[in-house]
């Protein structure tokens, strides 16, 4: 789970969502379900598993964005290539942000967890903002569990808007960031036309 703790010694932890293939059940009664439609409306829901091993046998790629394992159809190569830009993804062993994780990229996929720097958790969700919004302006076929989930969504605006109270306090914490494995919303394309 996720632990912001104000402490400037203790990193903040990001864990993969709680699955759940009805994310809307938070967010709306039972009535209002019935009738909502949204990206995940009439879409096959694909999944990696829960270990690497599932994973790799399922054909998902570690996406180093996403910090999930993530079946083929929702693995976005020029998301990852944006994110990797920034310059700020390294992932290190250690909290003290001194022993870099070599390789890095899909080999992260290999740990349980691994540290990131507060740069790279803004990074990472203002990224996560902008794919989102391209998922549901394209309305793309296929869509991943973090993006589709208000679970991430929620983690990371209260992230960004208590990262500047964070900076003028000094907090130099790092994200412990645990590997997961997520979903993946498919919709036929000939439905969506």
């Amino acid at each position: 789970m996720l632990s912001n703790t104000p402490s400037n010694d203790v990193a903040v932890e990001c864990a993969p969502s709680p699955t759940s293939v009805n994310s809307t059940s938070a967010l709306a009664t039972h009535d209002q379900q019935q009738h909502r439609v949204n990206i995940t409306t009439g879409a096959t829901y694909l999944t990696c598993g829960n270990s690497t091993q599932e994973a790799r046998s399922h054909g998902c790629r570690y996406d180093v964005l996403l910090n999930n394992w993530v079946p083929a159809p929702c693995y976005d190569a020029d998301f990852v290539a944006e994110y990797e830009e920034d310059g700020s993804s390294a992932a290190y062993h250690d909290a003290a942000l001194t022993q870099r994780v070599e390789p890095a990229g899909e080999a992260l996929g290999e740990l349980e967890y691994y540290y990131t720097s507060r740069r790279d958790h803004v990074n990472h969700c203002a990224m996560m903002w902008r794919k989102q919004f391209v998922a549901l302006f394209e309305t793309r076929a296929a869509v991943d569990s973090v993006v589709a989930e208000p679970f991430h969504t929620e983690h990371c605006s209260q992230y960004l808007l208590d990262a500047p109270e964070r900076a003028v306090e000094g907090e130099v914490a790092p994200t412990k960031t645990f590997v997961g494995f997520a979903g993946c919303w498919v919709r036929d394309e000939d439905k969506m036309k």
